[in-house]
């Protein structure tokens, strides 16, 4: 598959990822928060890409979610892109084929993403409460991670569509 063919049909996924966040998932809030679709995606390339593919699919995903917010334009851009290598560096670690684990690591990533940018928030906005913030994390946290096993599954079914690679060697290192 040739690359614009390739990143026409990631654009496409992209979209209809904006879609359903901007349209659907206000609709399924559960305690106000919701879970963060372009998270799943840029965990989803850092698990299952060659590098350059993962970083460059974290990076469109946290640009979407940039034109889609109201935040500084290349934060969570910048962010998602940080999600995506650092899972292609510990991919090999992981047996990250097995639901437990992609749960644990969408749990993990979710909590870290959302720590770091609430600390930006926290700094820029102080009348915002610590506990109010850290509840909030804990919440889209697990709620991300709830969400994240069907959708990792759909995503490994569109995989060779999307022109992921899907033969990469997982495991412990011996």
């Amino acid at each position: 598959m040739t690359a614009p063919v390739r990143w026409l049909r990631i654009l496409v996924l992209l979209l209809l990822t904006a879609l359903a966040a901007t349209s659907i998932l206000p609709r399924l809030a559960l305690m106000s928060t919701t879970p963060d679709l372009f998270l799943i995606i840029a965990v989803y390339g850092g698990l299952n890409a060659r590098r350059d593919r993962a970083i460059l699919l974290g990076w469109a995903a946290g640009m979407v979610k940039d034109i889609l917010c109201v935040s500084p334009l290349g934060l969570h851009a910048l962010l998602l892109l940080l999600v995506a290598f650092w899972l292609t560096q510990l991919r090999r670690y992981l047996f990250h084929r097995r639901v437990s684990v992609r749960f644990v690591v969408v749990l993990a990533a979710c909590f870290v993403y959302n720590c770091v940018y609430s600390a930006g928030l926290l700094m820029s906005q102080p009348q915002v409460g610590f506990s109010a913030a850290a509840m909030r994390i804990a919440y889209i946290s697990l709620y991300t991670a709830l969400a994240s096993l069907p959708l990792l599954w759909l995503l490994a079914r569109l995989g060779r569509w999307l022109g992921v690679e899907q033969g990469l060697r997982f495991g412990p290192v011996s």
